[in-house]
């Protein structure tokens, strides 16, 4: 994938600092270091594909003009325990969600009360990943946008 998005243009960043799950990281350490690449890079698009890095993402797009988008991949047990609901609340913060089956579809829905006001099935049917081409098209409109994933 890191490949087709540098064809693309896009910026692929892998920070040693995202990989961890030490409070101080997430809401302190990684926000600063995102925010930077932001903007030097001029980024105008993040993408969080966790629970961990999607508050990282969340603090660091706030003071800059990027926007972000959230894949949200795991039922991380919403529908048991309080906390779990109030940690993954932030995969639903961003101006887009990705929701890559109609089971966590139906499943945040229902555990988050998310209400889908646009379904786009990107997959056909099939699990294999969309080519980026596509991706691309649908989701940088202007020739110009920078996308952090």
């Amino acid at each position: 994938l890191v490949a087709q998005l540098t064809t693309h243009k896009i910026l692929h960043c892998d920070l040693a600092v995202l990989r961890s799950k030490n409070p101080l990281n997430v809401l302190w350490r990684a926000p600063r270091a995102l925010r930077h690449i932001i903007r030097t890079h001029h980024v105008t698009l993040v993408h969080a594909r966790s629970r961990t890095s999607a508050w990282s993402a969340f603090l660091a797009v706030q003071s800059t003009t990027a926007q972000l988008v959230t894949t949200h991949h795991g039922a991380y047990g919403l529908d048991k325990a309080r906390w779990k609901k109030a940690v993954a609340r932030v995969m639903l913060w961003g101006a887009g969600l990705i929701m890559p089956s109609s089971f966590m579809c139906e499943f945040v829905c229902r555990h988050q009360g998310v209400r889908v006001t646009e379904k786009v099935d990107a997959g056909q049917g099939n699990n294999e990943a969309q080519p980026i081409d596509a991706v691309c098209s649908t989701m940088m409109p202007v020739a110009t946008s920078r996308v952090l994933l």
